[in-house]
């Protein structure tokens, strides 16, 4: 079938000659010269988080799971509210560009540093694969083959090599405010008349809160904490007051938005679509709306993926050129990191089950080391903690995978870390104790 999907590539252009333009005008190439005042943030976050796991990821589990399905949008909500809610606002007075870094000043080690910096770059690659998966995905349902794909993937790294974050921001900005417009006509005109049907197979499908449920809420939210695409939009910030301003605001707006492509699996679950024909926000779109609604829905899912693989890309490549190699080929490291995303389709094939599992790799690993560094008021910190929380959360992590399916294991990894971190700090009292006995 061909689409006609002109409103997309309209807005691609603008962001192209958009990244241009940024090219001449910043000076940092990672941080946008720490310049963004909140309504940008607001554009950017969204634009980063709303993207193919959102919407086609959040269809596809509500399909199945009802009303639980919108368990991974509410999970990002809820982080981004925690944001907004101060951690935003710490993050912006810190003087540091990634969080290895930061690791590597409160801990005092560099190869922790390098650590941390492997393990975020494996948990955002998973997760840029994840939207490679859902483009191709997508355009698959739209009766695209993989050479529009690539194309579209090419011109993504394209913008974003060449412009650095100020093009994503602006870029997300554009992006984000069309998405958003779109959704709610979608919303509006098309969800809207069958909202009877929706109420009525969300009570028919009433499926049980799972583990897969629970751990579509709690990673995506613990994984805020220790995302560095978010973290860079912090460290970019004009003031503390703007990156809360913009995280609540961002929050308020993800909660709303998760209302559409939730309805929109419940909705396909009643008109008897077949998750083998292809995304399910497609289908149902394709049996309800009038081609123009269509056509926007359509144009809304693309933005959607592009605007978060932009995102993901330069932070992937600034943990690479900032944490790992000190070198200034930042644009290079970006287009590399593009086009190994292309391999995510070849892979996998379920979107929210790869997120999850690239969430949990850095949760699992990073989150209570970091949250120590960042909350404790103690000049610095053990080394010994952070490693020892890093390697029982990563055990915490396997155990809970090699366990029965049930809510409890989701915690694992986190208490594993937890654990880990307090016997590190026992081992370094007692030590230290000793030590001074034996002096």
């Amino acid at each position: 079938m061909c689409l006609s999907i002109v409103p997309f590539f309209v807005v691609l252009f603008i962001s192209l000659i958009a990244s241009f333009i940024a090219s001449k005008r910043q000076k940092d190439y990672f941080l946008a010269s720490r310049s963004l005042g909140w309504p940008l943030l607001v554009g950017t976050l969204v634009g980063t988080q709303v993207g193919g796991g959102f919407i086609l990821g959040n269809t596809d589990s509500s399909f199945s799971q009802g009303m639980w399905g919108g368990m991974y949008g509410i999970g990002i909500a809820l982080g981004m509210l925690g944001l907004g809610l101060g951690y935003g606002a710490r993050l912006r007075k810190l003087e540091v560009s990634t969080l290895p870094e930061l690791l590597e000043k409160r801990y005092n080690c560099a190869w922790l540093k390098k650590a941390a910096a492997v393990i975020s770059i494996l948990s955002l690659g998973g997760i840029l694969m994840c939207q490679a998966i859902g483009l191709q995905k997508f355009l698959l349902s739209c009766g695209y083959g993989p050479s529009i794909f690539f194309l579209v993937w090419c011109a993504v790294v394209l913008y974003t090599t060449y412009g650095g974050l100020l093009a994503v921001v602006w870029t997300d900005t554009i992006q984000a405010t069309v998405m958003m417009g779109i959704l709610t006509l979608v919303g509006i005109f098309a969800l809207a008349p069958y909202s009877g049907e929706i109420v009525s197979q969300a009570q028919a499908l009433q499926a049980p809160f799972d583990a897969k449920m629970f751990s579509a809420l709690l990673m995506p939210l613990c994984f805020m904490f220790v995302e560095q695409d978010m973290a860079q939009r912090c460290f970019s910030a004009k003031s503390p007051k703007d990156a809360t301003v913009g995280s609540l605001v961002t929050a308020a707006l993800l909660v709303c938005l998760t209302i559409i492509p939730t309805s929109c699996g419940i909705l396909g679950k009643a008109l008897g679509v077949s998750p083998d024909q292809g995304s399910i926000f497609i289908q149902v779109m394709q049996k309800i709306a009038n081609p123009v609604v269509f056509t926007l829905a359509a144009s809304a899912v693309l933005l959607a993926i592009i605007s978060t693989s932009s995102s993901l890309l330069l932070a992937v490549s600034s943990n690479v050129a900032q944490d790992l190699t000190k070198r200034q080929n930042c644009k290079t490291y970006t287009a590399i990191v593009g086009i190994i995303a292309l391999l995510g389709p070849y892979l996998a094939n379920d979107i929210i089950s790869g997120l999850v599992t690239s969430y949990e790799i850095s949760v699992a690993a990073f989150f209570v080391p970091l949250m120590a560094a960042i909350f404790s008021k103690k000049s610095s910190l053990p080394r010994e903690a952070a490693w020892s929380s890093a390697v029982f959360g990563l055990a915490g992590f396997c155990f809970s995978k090699m366990l029965p399916q049930v809510p409890i294991t989701s915690l694992a990894s986190l208490s594993f870390s937890l654990i880990g971190f307090l016997a590190g700090m026992a081992y370094v009292r007692i030590y230290k104790k000793t030590a001074s006995q034996v002096g």
